[in-house]
């Protein structure tokens, strides 16, 4: 069963599948170029209604989604969730069905900055620009459209696997995508796509039930705090003696849980503790390996640059990130020195 959170999750991963290009003539251009003129794309296919199919390992979810060039709204149905999301005037309203709950909360400044289909995929392509060895396959179809598709083999171990983008070649719309990561595939694909949808002027609203339960989300900004103020929020917390870290903020989520990081520059480590409410299998990365701390399970995380030391002690949880070159003897031995 997929909870409401992770429908979000998978939505999210549904977006790379709208990327835009910009418009050409490829029959000449090399895989990097197809790649590059995508990412000087910004307003193709700014207004469209798609409907796609985001397949993850056994878990199938059916996507609609309305553009207007500044509001959104998407639906998501599947393995017995369903959601709606509109994002319009700055403000982001969900409201999961199946436990009849909206939430709410003001966008802010990042209202102007929240990554479109486009952007995410853009965000992705650059990755693979730099990470994986890209081949131009050749031309198939898609939902009865020519288009090329490009494929990305891994050079070296990454968050993002190995990738393929079927990429249209009239518009330039990624009308599928496919990622495998460790155990992880992911198939995203369209079944439907249209650049001139007609749209009713309700329809960035949501018409919410009487008796549905409404949460106002708002998180506290970031705050800069005293070893003593960080120590009265969770007295059990361990920290490195022999250095005092150079910053120590915290952040309150939504739901009013505190996040405190201490900054060791000394040592080049970012250490984030937080109550520990989650699981093994929540905490859990594709390929990430067992090893001790402190007399603890830990997992430990290496793919690419991307590194990260995690473990739970004493009711809260501890994840150790490098800020500068550091191995994993070097991490692991840096978190041993924790105590309180």
């Amino acid at each position: 069963m997929v909870g409401s959170s992770q429908t979000a999750s998978l939505l999210l991963a549904a977006s790379v599948a709208l990327g835009a290009c910009s418009e050409g003539d490829v029959n000449n251009y090399s895989p990097e170029q197809v790649i590059e003129n995508a990412l000087q794309q910004t307003e193709k296919a700014s207004r469209y209604y798609g409907e796609a199919t985001l397949t993850l390992n056994d878990t199938t979810m059916h996507i609609k989604e309305w553009h207007d060039g500044e509001n959104r709204r998407v639906e998501v149905t599947g393995d017995g969730e369903e959601a709606i999301s509109v994002l319009a005037d700055g403000k982001m309203t969900t409201y999961d069905k199946k436990s009849n709950s909206v939430y709410t909360f003001s966008m802010g400044e990042d209202a102007e900055t929240l990554p479109s289909p486009q952007q995410t995929a853009e965000n992705m392509l650059n990755i693979i620009k730099d990470t994986h060895e890209v081949k131009l396959i050749g031309e198939e179809q898609v939902i009865g459209r020519d288009t090329y598709h490009i494929q990305a083999r891994e050079t070296k171990e990454t968050l993002f696997g190995n990738q393929d983008f079927w990429i249209d070649k009239e518009t330039w719309v990624i009308l599928q995508a496919k990622s495998q990561t460790g155990d992880t595939e992911t198939t995203t694909v369209y079944t439907k796509f249209d650049t001139k949808p007609k749209m009713s002027d309700d329809l960035f609203t949501i018409d919410i039930p009487k008796d549905a339960k409404v949460e106002v989300i708002e998180e506290e900004p970031e705050e800069t705090i005293t070893l003593a103020e960080a120590q009265a929020i969770y007295p059990q917390l361990l920290t490195v003696k022999e250095e005092a870290a150079a910053r120590i903020t915290k952040l309150t989520s939504a739901k009013g849980e505190p996040e405190i990081t201490f900054e060791y520059e000394q040592a080049g480590m970012s250490v984030s503790i937080f109550k520990d409410t989650t699981t093994e299998e929540d905490t859990a990365i594709p390929g990430d390996t067992e090893v001790d701390v402190l007399g603890q399970k830990a997992q430990y995380t290496e793919l690419g640059d991307f590194k990260l030391l995690n473990f739970a002690k004493d009711g809260l949880r501890y994840s150790i990130m490098p800020t500068s070159e550091a191995t994993q003897q070097q991490i692991i031995a840096f978190a041993n020195k924790l105590e309180s």
